[in-house]
Order: structure tokens, then sequence, then C-alpha cells
């Protein structure tokens, strides 16, 4: 009986993640068009610490079937892989231009995929909808907005500590972008359901990241609070809208007329538009209130407890430990929360 506890169904899905930036390389290859991680990383003087970019990365673009056969050696029975749009749509779209030499590039990458037993996680429903049963319409949105918009550390490298938005005050542009990440999910989830779906009996969600925040003394009440601030504007803040149909509370009072609003005919497109939810955990954290960074909810983040003993195992950087208990935390906040399939 003990052993069946520990047994995972045979439905379950081990893999690996990569992202198309990160790992392809030849950037000007098959008629790929710029993308902003180009652009970014290509500035004088470099945003990147050691000056390097995504023109060779891993090379994955020509060794894509060893890739696929290093997965087979580690046991892997999925792959979740992103789309670099820029080999799809190299002018973003305008003329309704289709590169067929990328749209081969992944279909070749997909079937091999399945002809070895691997299932594949993407998002282009038209070409690869035959093969691929699991959709991801954006990974970790609050990188994109916050690191992309309000940081300036990951593209396109806009900061609203040091640049003015059109509407006069820098620090909405990233809410505004987070707004508009929503949106486009959802109306993507919606073309899915109502023109694909059905013909092709998959699945489709998006995927948020969060590391799991636990206060740094449980006693306190005014650390416990700033845990649940922490979550409600790093996680919240998409989830929400996404399960829920609206902003948390604490982020409205945060923000005030800076947070964006929807519309009715939108809350009515957002709210159930994730078949999932889909989840990136790396590490937990103690949190006490006291930070400015308004986009994790104004905390104060650390490993150490109050008896001076560490949280978890240290990784090999500084913004990572290993805490297994707070895995779990956080799947069981999150069910509770908002009773999804995660």
């Amino acid at each position: 009986m003990a052993q069946d506890t520990l047994t995972l169904p045979k439905d379950f899905l081990f893999g690996f993640a990569t992202a198309s930036y990160q790992i392809e390389g030849s950037t000007a290859a098959s008629n790929r068009g710029p993308s902003i991680w180009d652009t970014f990383t290509h500035k004088d003087p470099s945003p990147i610490a050691d000056g390097s970019s995504g023109y060779i990365a891993t090379d994955s673009f020509r060794r894509w079937k060893s890739d696929i056969e290093f997965l087979r050696s580690y046991g892997a029975n999925s792959y979740r892989f992103s789309i670099s749009w820029s080999r799809i749509v190299p002018n973003g779209g305008r003329n309704d231009d289709v590169n067929q030499e990328g749209i081969k590039l992944y279909r070749d990458i997909i079937e091999e995929l399945v002809r070895v037993g691997i299932t594949p996680c993407v998002i282009c429903f038209q070409a690869f909808g035959d093969l691929v049963k699991h959709w991801i319409t954006h990974n970790e949105p609050w990188c994109i907005s916050v690191l992309g918009y309000g940081h300036g550390v990951f593209a396109p490298g806009r900061s609203s500590n040091r640049e003015r938005s059109a509407e006069g005050d820098s620090r909405t542009e990233p809410w505004i972008v987070s707004h508009n990440l929503i949106l486009s999910h959802a109306y993507a989830v919606k073309m899915y359901r109502e023109e694909f779906q059905k013909a092709q009996s998959g699945a489709i969600g998006i995927t948020l990241d969060c590391v799991w925040y636990m206060p740094y003394d449980e006693s306190s009440a005014e650390r416990v609070e700033a845990a649940q601030r922490a979550l409600d504007t790093r996680l919240g803040s998409f989830a929400d809208p996404i399960y829920k149909g609206h902003y948390s509370a604490s982020l409205v009072a945060s923000l005030g007329d800076r947070l964006p609003k929807f519309t009715p005919e939108e809350v009515a497109i957002v709210q159930g538009s994730s078949d999932f939810f889909g989840l990136n955990n790396y590490t937990s954290n103690l949190t006490q209130p006291g930070g400015t960074d308004e986009f994790n909810g104004k905390i104060i983040n650390g490993f150490v407890r109050p008896d001076g003993t560490r949280l978890g195992t240290q990784a090999h950087v500084p913004w990572l430990q290993s805490y297994p208990p707070g895995f779990r935390a956080l799947l069981n906040y999150l069910w509770k929360t908002y009773n999804e399939p995660i």
C-alpha cells in the first residue's frame, strides 16, 4: 500500500522545458527576422553581464535531433519549448506573411518528438494542431511585464525607474503590459476553443511563475499580510483575472487608477480562459514588509529564519534555495485559492 502511494500515475508527464532564444542560435538562418531579444542583447554597451547573445546559444537550430536524443536518454516523455515568432512571421505578422521554412523546422521537431514518444507542448494551432494537444499561450508573463518594462533587465529593456510612459507616469507601463498580456492570452484561447479545440481535442492554458512567499514570523500579523500581498501581486495579478474574473482587492488598493480596468465584455472572455493552472516554481522566500518594489508587493525577502537557521539548501545563484515544503505549500495554496488542475 505504501508503495502505491509513491507511484506516479501512468499519464504523468515528466520532461524538460526550453525557450527558443536561449537555445536555438542561427538567428538569421531560414529567413528568421530580428526579435526584441536580438535588439536588446546587441546594444552598446551590452546589458548582458558577459556580453553574450543568442547568436549561437546551444546551437539547437542545427542540433535539435541530438537534443531529442538527450531527452530520451533522461527518460523524458514531454518537452515544452517555445516558438520563435520571428522565425514564423519574420515581419511581425504584417501582410499575413508566414515563413514556411520556420514552419518546417518546428514541424520536423514535433514529428520527431511524437515518433519517439515525447509529448510536445507549444502554441501554433493551425500548423501543428494535428500533433500537439498541449498548448501554452504565454510563459511567465510577469517576467515580460516587470523585468522587461519595470526593471528593464529583460528585453525590450524599458525601465519604469528611468523612463516615462505616454500616460505621463512611467510606473503605469508595466501594468498596462500585464493587462494586455492577459487580454492577448484570453483572445488566443477564445480562438482556439471556437475554431480548433473540438477538432483537435487539445487543452490550452497559460503558465505563470511564482515563488512561495512565507511570513518571516507567523506570529506577526504584519508579516503574514506582507506574504499574502506578495502572492496577490506576483501571482494574483495574472491568476485572479483569469481564474476569478477580477484583480485582487489588495492590488486595486495599492495601484488605484494606475491599474487598467477590464470591460464587462473583456471579463467574459478573460475569466475561465485556461483549461489548467500552469505553474513554474523555483524557490521559497521568508517575507516581511519594508521593500520599495511595488512589483512584488513592497516586501523584503530572505532565506534566514529568526533563529538564524537557513530555509533550505543554497543553489549556485544567490536568489535560489531548494525548500521542498515550500513547493508543497504553494501547490496547496493554488488548489485552495483557484480550485484548478495544476
